[in-house]
């Protein structure tokens, strides 16, 4: 067995102390100042202690009451410059309180003016829901709530809106192929005096393709016309429309058919070269 000795500050060698558990003893009153380290028998570890004189470099008690007050105030005042001086040099305020909003911010009233538009949105979508009727058919048979249903409208002659028709399997119906196909006729009297001339009324085949003007005329010496027009206004003669009479007693008979044909107003007329008073009778049928 070995006996350790330490010296002490007269430079006498003496005896290192234990206690009785056999740890080491340490003066702590007696150091120099500075940090010191003991080894603390409970875990084993190195726990630094603070002398006296480290204590006395901290911030002292007022320093921490003022930092403490300045924390606790309703509006911070933080000195940017004051932290991190380095960075810019500049000093920066940041007041949470009065703080304006940057440009272009929304502001209270705003979101609640927001709030309002989208209420108002959401009661219009509902109220065009309620108008609109939704339903399934032979390719989308489910899902969702369906297809969307509109009912569409055509203009006719007269500017009234009347909805499209469909047959039983849904195909769209258009005069040429609807049952019976509607044919409009209208029928006149054209009585002149001596040298007159007799013009029909004109004839309108917007929505039509197929047109006759029959009748009879007591005028057997002059030839019948067919007048055409894009505007009911300005009317020439079309010679390529042939007119075919016939003789019936003291009247002749006359009939002229035009189909698809790019003019849109057509009426005949039949002007007496004898000094002679006449009568046409005129039928004009389109469908």
């Amino acid at each position: 067995m070995s006996l350790v000795l330490g010296k002490n500050p007269s430079n006498e060698l003496k005896e290192i102390e234990l206690t009785n558990t056999g740890n080491l003893k340490v003066d702590l009153a007696g150091s120099s100042g500075g940090a010191i380290s003991a080894n603390v028998d409970i875990t084993g570890n190195t726990i630094g202690l603070a002398t006296d004189t480290t204590l006395n470099s901290r911030a002292s008690e007022a320093t921490v009451l003022t930092l403490a007050t300045e924390t606790t105030a309703s509006a911070m005042n933080v000195n940017l410059n004051t932290i991190a001086g380095a960075v810019s040099g500049t000093e920066f305020q940041v007041d949470v309180v009065s703080s304006a909003l940057p440009t272009g911010a929304s502001s209270e009233a705003t979101l609640s003016s927001i709030d309002g538009y989208q209420s108002a949105i959401a009661n219009d979508i509902f109220s065009l829901d309620t108008k609109t009727t939704q339903g399934y058919d032979a390719q989308i048979a489910s899902g969702g709530n369906g297809l969307v249903q509109n009912l569409v409208y055509g203009r006719d002659a007269s500017g009234n809106l009347d909805a499209l028709l469909v047959n039983a399997s849904g195909e769209l119906k258009v005069a040429s192929s609807a049952s019976g196909a509607t044919t409009t006729n209208v029928a006149e009297t054209l009585a002149t005096g001596a040298g007159g001339t007799a013009t029909s009324t004109a004839v309108d085949m917007d929505g039509s393709t197929n047109l006759t003007i029959f009748g009879q005329t007591d005028n057997n010496a002059d030839a019948i016309e067919v007048l055409v027009s894009h505007d009911n206004s300005t009317y020439y003669t079309d010679p390529s429309s042939f007119v075919a009479t016939q003789p019936s007693g003291s009247n002749t008979d006359f009939s002229i058919q035009i189909s698809s044909s790019g003019a849109r107003y057509f009426k005949i007329r039949q002007v007496d070269s004898l000094t002679t008073a006449f009568t046409v009778v005129v039928n004009s049928s389109k469908k």
